[in-house]
């Protein structure tokens, strides 16, 4: 199950926005930019970076990202704009470690809740 497309970030404008105004929170192999949208829902938008080389492993590292995304979202609140950028050492990590540093780092954000 992917996330739906109207919770995504797309354009420039907002990815900008989210680079600018946004908190950054780097991990070993993600970083996570969160930026309040006031927007009533979350937003996601995934990033990785050039240094994977191959479109095809870009590709498959946001699918595995989203995925893991998609698991802690009931967790999380609404009104946000989220970016997650994939470091190059993503690209070889196993998917529990990636769930876990999104984890660690949305906790380190204070986004995850955990009464849910």
């Amino acid at each position: 199950m992917d996330i739906p497309e109207y919770t995504r970030l797309k354009n420039n404008r907002d990815f900008g926005l989210v680079f600018r105004r946004g908190q950054y929170y780097p991990g070993r192999h993600v970083v996570l930019h969160a930026n309040r949208s006031g927007a009533a829902q979350l937003r996601l938008g995934v990033a990785v970076s050039r240094k994977v080389r191959g479109a095809v492993l870009r590709n498959r590292l946001k699918r595995r990202l989203r995925e893991a995304f998609r698991r802690l979202d009931v967790l999380l609140p609404n009104g946000y704009d989220l970016i997650l950028t994939a470091k190059a050492t993503a690209a070889k990590a196993p998917f529990d470690e990636l769930q876990n540093e999104i984890k660690g780092l949305l906790a380190r954000s204070k986004l995850l809740v955990h009464g849910r």
